[in-house]
């Protein structure tokens, strides 16, 4: 008899912890929008910065791995036509700074970019892997952001779709590749390689309740000029 006021007591426990967990999805799903819709406004007025002082780091339900790329060529590289070297990305952006908007055609969705991948910044939209490769560089240029917010529907996009980054610059377009799933922990996921490659991370699964376990990797390729 003396389990049972245990038992109830647990049970309390593992619910309010689900609540919790539960509550703050929702709030971040209702507040992730309007962040992203500020974001929009923003780079639509011409803002590129994202104000005064940097965004405090962090991360909740990290998309990516302290180590992403292979001991390969740089991100970011341009090989030279004499030497074939390559060189580092030198960082164009502060962290927080408003990089582009991200649209995807087949979801109905455009998407603000922000340097950096930090909490702060992923609220506000899809976050840009400081030290890859930038738009119309060689090399892998990664972005990253939460799987109840931004790429929430990220696994619906197939071989094939389109998907469009505007800068200051111009219009890249790029097509999916394809799609893996790797475990969370995993280090050295991506290849710097010769093309100008998007490449799209959120955690997975998709629906899961806490901290996912996965990631889930979509690759683009810049569509030939």
């Amino acid at each position: 008899m003396k389990k049972v006021p245990f038992a109830y007591a647990a049970l309390g426990t593992v619910f309010a912890a689900a609540l919790v967990v539960c509550l703050y999805s929702g709030y971040r799903i209702w507040e992730a929008p309007r962040e992203a819709e500020r974001a929009l406004r923003a780079w639509d007025n011409g803002r590129d910065a994202a104000g005064a002082g940097a965004p405090e780091a962090g991360h909740a339900d990290p998309p990516l791995p302290d180590s992403l790329f292979g001991p390969a060529a740089s991100p970011g590289s341009n090989p030279s036509p004499q030497a074939g070297a390559s060189v580092l990305t030198k960082p164009a952006y502060r962290s927080g700074d408003l990089v582009g908007k991200l649209a995807v055609p087949k979801l109905d969705r455009v998407l603000p970019v922000v340097e950096g991948t930090g909490d702060a910044e992923l609220k506000r939209g899809a976050g840009h892997y400081i030290g890859s490769a930038l738009p119309g560089e060689t090399g892998n240029l990664v972005l990253a952001g939460h799987r109840d917010t931004v790429f929430r529907r990220l696994g619906e996009l197939k071989p094939g779709d389109a998907i469009e980054l505007e800068t200051r610059d111009g219009v890249y377009r790029y097509i999916v590749r394809g799609a893996r799933i790797v475990k969370g922990t995993d280090t050295l996921l991506l290849e710097r390689g010769g093309e100008e490659v998007l490449t799209l991370i959120t955690c997975y699964p998709f629906s899961f309740i806490g901290s996912a376990p996965d990631r889930y990797l979509l690759t683009a390729v810049r569509e030939s000029l």
